[in-house]
């Protein structure tokens, strides 16, 4: 097997990949991009160290992150690159397109003087720590195994300009539904039974399948009925499970 051939092949398409992602940025932003793209690829990491030494340059590794660090200031790129990726993915979204919505977080544990360090759940641990929040949006086919990324977006509950989370998440659908012209079906699983989510959803006209708290009472056939009594009488005629991977490991994700 000609391993060379097939790393060029790969180099390629991450060039012509980055070439999409980066449209509208000035030619040192597009370099970034394509750099970062490749980087952590290669490196399966995103410390600027371990992807500078995937570019194999002529200079040294502090002079590559140093690099690296002045774009990562650049002021309106990462809402360029967002942009440019829910304008290449919108034309797979079709009607029925699953829009998958996660809630998450990412723990920092060891960090003590990163800008707006904010207090989460460490859902693997199940404890408290510093961290970030995060709201992350993938597209898939209830009958297909491909998975299309359209938003990962970080915050923090100490960052001046935060609102709440609702705020964040409802950000994040208004992004999404404009670009794909309001296709697809969302699914939400934990924190989307809520009447701050439901109720602007429905204004919205956005379709969406949430999962309810099972003593949730709600409105049957003219009386109050518990939404677990009802789900119990439900017929499920298809089943399917997307599975998360956190470190390398796999671990089941949302059912529906």
């Amino acid at each position: 097997m000609d391993y060379s051939r097939m790393a060029r092949k790969l180099r390629d398409k991450i060039v012509g990949f980055s070439g999409e992602l980066s449209r509208g940025l000035p030619k040192t932003a597009g370099r970034f991009v394509q750099e970062m793209v490749y980087g952590i690829q290669a490196s399966q990491s995103v410390v600027l160290t371990k992807i500078g030494r995937t570019l194999e340059e002529p200079i040294s590794i502090k002079k590559i992150e140093e690099r690296l660090s002045r774009q990562l200031l650049r002021r309106g790129m990462g809402q360029r690159v967002q942009k440019n990726l829910l304008d290449m993915a919108a034309p797979l979204i079709g009607k029925d397109t699953l829009l998958i919505l996660d809630p998450s977080d990412i723990r920092k544990k060891y960090a003590k003087k990163m800008q707006y360090l904010a207090t989460v759940h460490d859902g693997s641990e199940d404890e408290l720590g510093n961290g970030y929040w995060t709201c992350n949006v993938v597209a898939t086919e209830g009958e297909g195994s491909t998975i299309v990324p359209l938003v990962g977006r970080l915050y923090s509950a100490e960052a001046p300009a935060f609102v709440s989370e609702n705020h964040e998440i409802l950000t994040v659908m208004d992004m999404v539904a404009g670009a794909v012209k309001k296709r697809g079906l969302w699914v939400i699983d934990r924190g989307g039974d809520r009447r701050n989510l439901i109720v602007p959803m429905l204004s919205r006209r956005l379709r969406f399948l949430i999962r309810l708290i099972g003593n949730r009472n709600l409105l049957w056939a003219g009386k109050e009925v518990l939404a677990h009594e009802i789900a119990k009488n439900c017929t499920s005629l298809y089943a399917e499970t997307v599975v998360k991977v956190d470190d390398g490991k796999e671990r089941e994700g949302l059912s529906y």
